[in-house]
């Protein structure tokens, strides 16, 4: 059985601000150097013989990124703001050159399309996940419940312990547990000796009242799922989910020349590239704007696939063109 592939994030949870500069990610170490000098961990990391073989980025700004394996240069290009997955090139460093503030995730994986990976339900290893101060490298302990820990040690707070692992005053009975109260605000619920929850009479008229309340939501089948309109509400999520995949190969004969493919209707998801990846291209959603570069238009760079999600198109047309005679645009719709 082949191994699983292993993905790898940066940051580890959430996005990253990326100051203007050279940020370094050494997936060997499992280290992130940021152009001030300081590091941040890297979301797992890797071994000399399984290097990445893609990586999928969203950026908020254009940026410069080389990909190396060991010394050798894999991948030099510019990547365009927005969701970028670069594919089927073997690194185990990658440096981002920023020029102003960029606010930036990526994930990266041994598979050669982390995306394909992901759709085919490809087994992805994800390795040991850390928790850490937000402001801090401090990692959180985690230990067998019952045993000592030093002041020095960082836990979560998630109930209050005693350095024995038990929770205060001392002992395991009921009256050490958390607390808990219900109250509207100004009032708090009573319970008895026995463990019961009163009902008082100054109380009880308003208990009715919301009792009462609920009936008539639910005789009303507002907010229910019901026998009428339950298939409305099934209809409704079939109609976003794409299921039906469309393939198209279209040869640019002619350098800087515009071609098109018009779109299935209600796509989805969409998804192309040149079919070489040593070219760089031009896209547009309007005719006229890319056989002579004219704006609006989108550069596609060598290597670099465009992937377009939670669409429902009708009636689009994609434009296309290369500055090479006789390459392939490869697209993908779902529908």
């Amino acid at each position: 059985m082949p191994e699983p592939d292993i993905s790898v994030t940066f940051p580890i949870s959430d996005t990253i601000s990326l100051a203007t500069g050279d940020t370094v990610l050494d997936f060997l170490s499992g280290k992130a150097t940021l152009p001030d000098s300081s590091t941040r961990s890297i979301g797992n990391k890797i071994s000399r013989d399984r290097p990445l073989k893609s990586v999928y980025l969203e950026i908020n700004q254009d940026i410069n990124i080389e990909m190396r394996l060991g010394d050798d240069i894999q991948y030099k290009g510019r990547v365009a703001a927005g969701s970028t997955e670069l594919v089927n090139i073997t690194f185990d460093q990658i440096v981002i050159t920023t020029t102003t503030a960029t606010t930036t995730f990526l994930t990266a994986s041994t598979a050669a399309s982390i995306l394909t990976a992901m759709r085919t339900n490809i087994d992805v290893q994800l390795g040991a996940v850390e928790l850490k101060n937000a402001t801090t490298d401090d990692r959180a302990l985690i230990s067998d419940a019952n045993t000592a820990r030093a002041a020095t040690d960082h836990v979560l707070e998630v109930q209050q312990l005693d350095a024995s692992g038990k929770v205060p005053p001392s002992g395991d009975v009921v009256g050490n547990a958390p607390f808990t109260k219900i109250t509207d605000g100004t009032d708090t619920a009573l319970v008895t000796a026995g463990g019961s929850q009163n009902v008082l009479d100054d109380n009880s008229s308003a208990i009715k009242t919301a009792v009462e309340i609920i009936d008539n939501f639910i005789s009303g089948a507002r907010g229910l799922v019901t026998e009428d309109n339950s298939a409305a509400i099934k209809t409704a999520v079939e109609a976003r989910v794409a299921t039906t995949p469309t393939v198209y190969n279209v040869t640019m004969t002619t350098a800087n020349t515009e071609y098109s493919q018009a779109l299935p209707a209600n796509t989805k998801i969409l998804e192309f590239r040149c079919q070489s990846t040593g070219y760089a291209t031009r896209f547009a959603f309007e005719t006229g704007k890319v056989a002579a570069p004219t704006a609006p238009y989108r550069s596609l760079d060598a290597g670099e696939v465009k992937t377009l999600d939670g669409l429902n198109l009708t009636s689009k047309t994609l434009y296309f063109a290369c500055s090479t005679a006789a390459q392939v645009m490869e697209i993908e719709c779902w529908t």
